[in-house]
């Protein structure tokens, strides 16, 4: 089987693990209150997403951060096959629905982050991220660690898979952080 074929099946199987989490929003607190200590310790230039769908909900980190005097950029798909833009987030902005029906911030502020929080699907030890398949993020992360820069997955520990699925485009995490532990 070849690992676009391995992709499809795994993004499917954790799709559906990720919806079926036991224990959700105990594992989320937990995920937040381990997110923010990180974090709160590293004054960066934050990029994060505003989660859809299954993802990990970081809305309670993302706003304390924001409560604290920090801003936060979140990303926007600009055209497709490029690395992924992303704009400035402050406090208490309304946030509009972009492509891909992902919620983004209504202005044209570009910040260019040093610290990106992740979501995704499915993770391996080797600390390779399986996404939607669309890219945005690989493109981003291997445009951005050309710089000073970090990248932190969060997800369920169920999110963990032992299949090794990388190719070469795939751009692998700094760390990934579950409710149970931090992989780096």
């Amino acid at each position: 089987m070849c690992n676009l074929e391995k992709k499809i099946i795994l993004r499917k199987r954790y799709t559906k693990v990720r919806e079926l989490i036991a224990h959700r929003k105990k594992k989320e607190e937990l995920i937040n209150q381990k997110l923010f200590d990180y974090l709160d310790s590293k004054k960066k230039c934050l990029g994060a997403y505003f989660p859809t769908k299954s993802e990990v909900n970081i809305k309670p980190s993302l706003k304390k951060i924001q409560n604290n005097g920090n801003d936060i950029s979140l990303p926007v798909v600009i055209e497709k096959n490029k690395p992924l833009v992303f704009k400035l987030w402050v406090k208490d902005q309304k946030l509009i629905l972009g492509k891909y029906k992902i919620y983004i911030p209504d202005n044209k502020i570009i910040i260019y982050p040093n610290f990106l929080i992740v979501p995704l699907l499915a993770f391996n030890a080797q600390k390779y991220r399986l996404g939607y398949g669309g890219g945005f993020y690989d493109r981003t992360i291997s445009l951005l660690n050309k710089k000073d820069f970090f990248s932190l997955g969060v997800a369920f520990d169920e999110q963990e898979t032992d299949i090794f699925f990388s190719e070469k485009h795939d751009a692998k995490l700094n760390a990934i952080l579950t409710p149970t532990r931090l992989i780096q």
